[in-house]
């Protein structure tokens, strides 16, 4: 470029009169995309990195948003990640035809954009970090390093993908055998029929296009699949896949199974596992579903992308969780917020009041807990009854069943650190 090229500020007001008076964009469209780009730019070129925004390359977009805006902006959110490529493609789409940039540089930052699902993996394991590790898989090192990105593409030829070394592990077919001196309780076999008919739903609807910003299922395939759950939630009109909570559930079980993927196309495909997984007895479903529900999905992902508060902070002390449930005795009531406190990692004031907001308020009693309660494993009870949403639980009790469940599962699986 020549060397009295305008400033990054310069151009960003070029965009936005460009935006205004050239596409005639509402106010809130151009305000959306001109905050995007001010923002990238003050924040991250120039305070970061010191760059020019003519300057601005494929790798760069990567980093930004593949790390610093993961890492630095609290707030931020997997749904942001479409709308941030989109604002970078109109601004450099409009560099190009102004004559700032040239085509090799545009389409390298095209090809970065036309790539959300590598960012959406990256926000879903920065949520698996396991920060005490200096290396391996969970370490932050390695997701600093992009690793994790080298699974991709490589789930559907693997032979030993997570639903076979599930199958496979000598602590997940000790469990099933000891689950197999149980009688499965109805909710559980409902639970199983439900998860099967879903899969099969998936099947026979193959292709079904998800959205390109939440990679979610279309609402008319959400109500058609729920009006063939066992007992059918009530959802809005207007209904978000993850207010559906037992459909959002089984599609990231189906997923962290690879029984369903989406494809670069953003369609729903289903796999050869979901035969795998049918195949087996319901004692080895319910510790795979448990164990995807406990291990594997982050549980951010259960909640709206918009919900504030820390779920992986949850997560993290799901321990916690799991061994006062391995302790509690068979149909006793307890007193829910009494109980998991006695089990914060010691008993000072501060300590006890951040257990307490963590299990009493977000993901656990609004996503964990009911589906818990619909695998059969305990009973909740609202202190407001007439609240369709676990937002303030009452009391918690156990079953017999979900007793043997986390008793194995505590014993078997989380002890030997499967």
């Amino acid at each position: 470029m020549n060397k009295r090229r305008p400033t990054s500020k310069q151009l960003i007001k070029k965009f936005k009169e460009y935006l205004t008076i050239g596409k005639k964009f509402k106010k809130e469209t151009i305000d959306r995309h001109t905050y995007t780009i001010s923002f990238f730019y003050e924040a991250y070129l120039h305070d970061y990195e010191e760059m020019h925004i003519l300057d601005v390359d494929g790798d760069t977009i990567e980093d930004f948003l593949g790390n610093w805006y993961i890492r630095k902006v609290l707030s931020s959110k997997k749904g942001d990640v479409v709308e941030i490529l989109t604002s970078f493609k109109k601004f450099y789409k409009f560099l190009l035809d102004r004559g700032y940039i040239k085509q090799d540089q545009y389409e390298e930052i095209l090809a970065e954009c036309k790539n959300p699902k590598k960012y959406y993996r990256r926000f879903d394991s920065y949520l698996k970090i396991d920060f005490d590790q200096d290396e391996g898989p969970n370490s932050y090192m390695s997701w600093i390093l992009g690793e994790e990105e080298d699974e991709e593409g490589t789930w559907e030829d693997s032979s030993q993908s997570l639903l076979s070394e599930l199958i496979n592990s000598q602590e997940v077919k000790t469990c099933q055998e000891h689950l197999q001196k149980e009688n499965i309780p109805p909710q559980t076999l409902e639970f199983l029929a439900d998860f099967k008919m879903f899969l099969n739903y998936c099947r026979m609807n193959t292709g079904i296009k998800v959205s390109k910003r939440q990679l979610t299922l279309p609402r008319k395939h959400l109500f058609a699949i729920n009006e063939q759950l066992s007992s059918p939630e009530v959802l809005k009109q207007y209904v978000f896949q993850w207010d559906a909570t037992q459909i959002h559930l089984f599609y990231h079980i189906g997923l962290s199974l690879e029984c369903i993927k989406i494809d670069e196309s953003f369609s729903l495909q289903t796999t050869e596992r979901i035969e795998q997984y049918l195949a087996l007895s319901p004692q080895y479903q319910i510790i795979i579903c448990l164990f995807c529900l406990w291990e594997v999905i982050p549980w951010a992902n259960l909640l709206s992308p918009y919900a504030g508060g820390r779920p992986e902070w949850a997560q993290e002390g799901r321990r916690i969780l799991q061994t006062a449930f391995a302790d509690a005795t068979v149909d006793y009531s307890y007193d829910y917020t009494s109980y998991i406190s006695q089990y914060s990692p010691d008993q000072s004031d501060f300590i006890e009041f951040v257990c307490s907001s963590i299990y009493n308020w977000g993901v656990v009693p609004e996503k964990i807990l009911p589906s818990l309660e619909r695998m059969g494993l305990l009973k909740c009870m609202l202190n407001d009854p007439d609240k369709e949403k676990y937002s303030s639980i009452s009391t918690i009790t156990i079953t017999k069943f979900g007793k043997t469940v986390f008793s194995c599962y505590k014993e078997f699986l989380i002890d030997k650190e499967l």
